[in-house]
């Protein structure tokens, strides 16, 4: 028998990547936030429906931003976002270079601020 180890947290959309069957939404940009700054995990381009997707990318799409909240990251095909919306997300575990390996996503957590993270 055969059982995976999947973890689960949360983290701060950061942006999107347009795309997708789901209203658009590709995929998410997603950041841990620590002592006041966000460290970028890498992105979630799964787990999204139809019920989930179209009202998560119009939120993303209400605090758009013109440039990465996080400096120096850079992604040509990115809608950034100023940091304040928090999804919770299944992963494997954390690749070498400290970003997500095989995310999906679950949810929004209204319940949280990205505040809370800082």
């Amino acid at each position: 028998m055969k059982a995976k180890c999947i973890k689960s947290d949360e983290f701060i959309v950061i942006g999107y990547e347009p795309g997708g069957s789901y209203g658009g939404l590709g995929s998410l940009l997603l950041a841990t936030g620590e002592d006041g700054k966000l460290t970028y995990v890498g992105g979630v381009g799964t787990g999204f429906n139809s019920e989930s997707g179209p009202p998560l990318k119009a939120k993303l799409d209400a605090i758009q931003t013109g440039s990465s909240p996080i400096p120096g990251l850079r992604n040509k095909n990115a809608v950034w976002t100023r940091p304040e919306i928090v999804v919770e997300i299944d992963f494997r575990g954390w690749t070498e270079d400290d970003q997500l390996r095989h995310p999906s996503f679950k949810r929004v957590r209204d319940d949280r601020s990205a505040e809370e993270f800082f």
